[in-house]
């Protein structure tokens, strides 16, 4: 669905673009959704980090734009991780 959708935003314009970028940050947010007390719900899988490590490498200006918009929430997590395990 994630590489659909990113196709999507990739390669049209418009409504159709707009509802594909509503349609990739839904289903990144669902993902890495945190349920009660910061306890994670579920992880994205690997194929999905794939796809938004691409799509900021794309041409489309949208879909980088997009996978930044995903990735910069889950890497301050990421961060926010290692540096608590080395301190």
């Amino acid at each position: 669905m994630l590489r659909l959708s990113s196709e999507v935003v990739a390669s049209t314009s418009g409504r159709v673009q707009q509802h594909a970028a509503t349609v990739v940050l839904e289903t990144a947010r669902c993902a890495t959704a945190v349920a009660s007390e910061g306890v994670p719900a579920s992880t994205a899988e690997l194929d999905e980090v794939n796809v938004l490590l691409d799509g900021l490498q794309s041409p489309s200006t949208a879909l980088r734009e997009i996978c930044i918009q995903v990735l910069t929430p889950s890497l301050k997590c990421f961060l926010s991780y290692i540096v608590g395990q080395v301190l």
